[in-house]
């Protein structure tokens, strides 16, 4: 069985909201509450789209300060979003689970049914999270697969270049010499 962390195991909305709410009075933008989440809806979880794998904890720090920096703020808004994203992953460390899923995991456990979270969480923080005695069976997450698929392309390449083939759109065609 598949399980998401946020939302499914652990409550993230509550622990955005507070954050939202920081920023908002932070940035003395509370009247521009759905403008704010409008645009940082459109930003955030966007890092990839430029081909470079980033932290989701650095997809949030960035996509916030992008939205501030277009509503008008100034002043060091990545030594800001640093602070307020570290602090709203130190919530979600803390985060308890939903009541009802102790109860669901040992009954799964109970069936003999595996179970793993799959979630874009950093490995950090899931850690993090697992230090406070949240026990995880197995799990997926988005930078565990990024190495897997970093190892994979590598070796692809590795072996084209020894079949002395070139690399095109990630696939081997014949080298002409």
């Amino acid at each position: 069985m598949l399980l998401d962390l946020f939302g499914t195991l652990v409550d993230f909305q509550s622990v955005f909201v507070s954050t939202l709410e920081r920023i908002l009075v932070d940035a003395g933008i509370e009247d521009r509450r759905e403008d704010f989440r409008r645009r940082w809806s459109r930003f955030v979880f966007q890092g990839q789209s430029e081909g470079t794998f980033i932290t989701v904890r650095q997809d949030f720090e960035d996509s916030l300060v992008a939205v501030l920096h277009q509503l008008g703020r100034e002043g060091d808004l990545a030594s800001y979003s640093h602070t307020v994203i570290d602090d709203m992953f130190e919530q979600l460390r803390e985060a308890e689970l939903f009541p009802e899923v102790p109860a669901v995991i040992a009954e799964v456990e109970a069936q003999g049914i595996p179970w793993a979270i799959v979630s874009n969480i950093d490995e950090a923080e899931l850690r993090a999270i697992q230090e406070t005695g949240t026990r995880i069976e197995s799990r997926v997450t988005s930078e565990l697969l990024e190495t897997i698929f970093a190892s994979f392309a590598a070796n692809r390449r590795r072996r084209c270049d020894e079949a002395n083939l070139v690399g095109a759109d990630s696939k081997c065609m014949h080298h002409s010499s």
